[in-house]
C-alpha cells in the first residue's frame, strides 16, 4: 500500500509540473525515459538510450531533440508484419499504410547491349561502339511494330531509338583484357556518315554529348537521369586518354590497340 501511494505521489507531482520522468529527476520533455540515468541536460551526448516526447508531440528514440513525429537515432528499425523478406522495400499506399514488397521495375525497364569484336582504337579520337546489338524489355516499351524502343534500321550495330519520356539510365561498359582509361559518351542522333573510327578529322569535336564519363578498367552502374522531349536516336563512343609512356602512366592501354567491348545501357522509365 505504501509503494502504491508513493508511486501515485510521484506521478501526481510530475503531472503537476506537466512532465513525467522515469530514470531521471530532470525530465527534458513532456515524457522522458532515461534507462541509464545519464542524461541531465539538453547539451549532453548521452541520450542514445533515451525515449522522449517533446512539447510539440514529436517522439525521439535515442535522441532528446526529435525533429519529426518519430525520430530514431543510434539504432535500427525492425518492422515485422509477416510480409518482410530479404531484399524487399517498405512501400506506402495512398493512405500511408505500408507493407513490404519485392523490388520490381513495374514493366518499365529496357536493356540495350552492344558487344564488339576487335574494335580498333587507332589514336585519340572518338571510336563508335559498333557491334552485335540486343534489346530486351517489356513489350509495352519494345513493341514489335517499332513504335517504342527499337534498334535503328539504318544503323542497327550502333544506334537505338528511344521514345520520348523521362528515364533513369544505368550504364555499364568494359573493354575485355585491356587496362583502359576511357571517356565514354552518349550522343543524340544516329552515327554521322563521315565517322569511320579510323583516320581523318574527328567530327565529334564540334558536337555536344548527352552524357559523358571517364572511367578506369571497368564502368559499372554509372547512373544519370535524362528527359527526351520527343523520340530520339542515340549512339555511344569511346575516347582513349592515351597518356604518353614517358609520363609514368605505362599501365594504361596506349593506341593503337584492339579490344572486345561489352556495353549495357539500362533504361528505367520514370513517367507514364
Amino acid at each position: 500500500m505504501k509503494k502504491t501511494s508513493l508511486l501515485l505521489w510521484i506521478i501526481t507531482s510530475s503531472l503537476a509540473f506537466g512532465q513525467v520522468g522515469i530514470g531521471t529527476d530532470n525530465p527534458l520533455g513532456i515524457f522522458h525515459i532515461d534507462p541509464q540515468s545519464n542524461t541531465q541536460t539538453q547539451t549532453e551526448n548521452s541520450d542514445t538510450d533515451d525515449f522522449l516526447v517533446d512539447t510539440g508531440g514529436n517522439v525521439g528514440i535515442g535522441t532528446i531533440h526529435p525533429t519529426e513525429k518519430l525520430d530514431v537515432n543510434a539504432g535500427k528499425i525492425s518492422i515485422r508484419d509477416g510480409s518482410q523478406g530479404q531484399g524487399k522495400v517498405f512501400v506506402s499506399d495512398e493512405n500511408g499504410v505500408g507493407t513490404w514488397e519485392s523490388v520490381t521495375d513495374n514493366g518499365k525497364t529496357v536493356v540495350w547491349t552492344l558487344n564488339t569484336t576487335n574494335t580498333n582504337f587507332p589514336d585519340t579520337r572518338h571510336v563508335v561502339i559498333n557491334g552485335t546489338a540486343d534489346l530486351s524489355g517489356d513489350t509495352a516499351l519494345v513493341p514489335v511494330d517499332g513504335s517504342g524502343f527499337a534498334i535503328s534500321k539504318n544503323r542497327p550495330n550502333t544506334s537505338l531509338k528511344v521514345p520520348e519520356g523521362l528515364y533513369l539510365i544505368l550504364f555499364n561498359n568494359e573493354i575485355l583484357s585491356s587496362h583502359e582509361y576511357i571517356q565514354l559518351e552518349i550522343w543524340s542522333g544516329e552515327v554521322p556518315k563521315n565517322v569511320t573510327g579510323t583516320g581523318g578529322n574527328d567530327p565529334y569535336k564540334v558536337q555536344t554529348p548527352l552524357y559523358k564519363i571517364w572511367y578506369q578498367e571497368k564502368l559499372t552502374g554509372s547512373t544519370f537521369m535524362i528527359n527526351f522531349p520527343e523520340d530520339a536516336y542515340i549512339h555511344v563512343t569511346m575516347l582513349n586518354s592515351d597518356y604518353p609512356n614517358d609520363t609514368g602512366y605505362t599501365y594504361w592501354a596506349h593506341t593503337p590497340f584492339t579490344g572486345n567491348v561489352e556495353m549495357e545501357i539500362r533504361f528505367i522509365r520514370l513517367n507514364t
